[in-house]
C-alpha cells in the first residue's frame, strides 16, 4: 500500500479570481500518477473538496470541517482508494471536549481536528488517523500532542494496525514530538530535506508515523513536485507499506 500525506494550501487567497483551480488541476494529476491508496490532505476547503471528489472518482473523501466560518475553514480529510472498505470514521477536535468541533484555546490561531478512519485492508484492520497541528508556541504544540495522542489511543482497537498522517508543524528535533514518535516507526527519520518549500533549511513538519509491525520502503519526500507547476507551499510525502 502507498501512504501518503499533503498540504495542499488554503485556497482563500485565490478566490476571487478562481486561480486555485490552476493549481489543484495540477494536485489532480500528481494524485493521479503517484497512484495513493492512502492520502492525507490539509487545508482542504468546502469548495475543494467537492472539486477533488469529482475528479478523483476512485476514492473515498472522509472528514468533517473544523467549524462553521467559511472564511477560515478546513478540512484534514482522508482519502482511501475504493477498493477498502471503510467500516467508520470521526472528526475529533484538539480540545477540551474531543466531540465539539470549533473548539480552541487562546494560544490556538484556529480550531484543529483530527480525522480518524477504521478500514480493512489485505484482510486486517487498519486505523488512518490524519491532522494538521497549530503553529503556536512549545507550550500549546505539546497540548495539542497530547489530546492528539490520547485520542489515537483510545480510538484504537486491539487488533488494529495504526498508520498516522500529517502537518504537525514540529520538526523531529522537536521534544514534544521526538517522545511522541518513539512509539511509532517514523518515515522520516533519517532525512534533513524540509517539506516546506519556502524554508528549505527546515527539517520536515509534515510526517507518517506507523505501527511499529508495519515494514515501509521508498519513502520520499516530493521535493520536484512544483515542476510542472506551482501546487502547494508544502511537499507531498509518501512511502509504501507492507502489512
Amino acid at each position: 500500500m502507498k501512504v501518503m500525506s499533503f498540504n495542499i494550501k488554503h485556497k482563500i487567497f485565490e478566490d476571487i479570481f478562481g486561480l486555485w483551480k490552476k493549481r489543484y488541476r495540477l494536485v489532480v494529476d500528481f494524485i493521479r500518477e503517484e497512484d495513493p491508496d492512502i492520502l492525507g490532505v490539509q487545508e482542504l476547503t468546502r469548495k475543494s473538496k467537492k472539486y477533488l471528489i469529482k475528479k478523483l472518482p476512485d476514492y473515498q473523501i472522509v472528514g468533517k470541517k473544523r467549524h462553521s466560518i467559511i472564511f477560515t475553514n478546513e478540512y484534514n480529510c482522508l482519502i482511501i482508494k475504493n477498493k477498502y472498505k471503510i467500516l467508520s470514521y470521526n472528526t475529533f477536535s484538539l480540545s477540551d471536549k474531543i466531540n465539539v468541533l470549533g473548539r480552541k484555546t487562546k494560544r490556538d490561531n484556529f480550531p484543529r481536528i483530527c480525522v480518524v478512519a477504521h478500514i480493512v485492508a489485505n484482510n486486517k484492520r487498519i486505523m488512518i488517523v490524519n491532522t494538521h497541528m497549530d503553529n503556536s508556541d512549545y507550550r500549546n504544540k505539546k497540548r495539542l500532542l497530547n489530546i492528539y495522542n490520547n485520542i489515537v489511543n483510545t480510538q484504537k482497537l486491539e487488533d488494529e494496525y495504526v498508520v498516522l498522517t500529517g502537518d504537525y508543524n514540529m520538526t523531529r528535533n522537536n521534544n514534544n514530538l521526538e517522545d511522541f514518535a518513539k512509539n511509532y516507526n517514523d518515515v522520516l527519520k533519517d532525512s534533513n530535506k524540509s517539506t516546506f518549500v519556502d524554508v528549505p533549511e527546515l527539517l520536515a513538519i509534515d510526517h507518517i508515523f506507523l505501527d511499529k509491525r508495519i515494514k515501509y520502503h521508498n519513502e520520499k519526500i516530493h521535493s520536484d513536485s512544483n515542476d510542472k507547476g506551482y501546487m502547494s507551499d508544502h511537499y507531498p510525502i509518501s512511502c509504501e507499506i507492507d502489512i
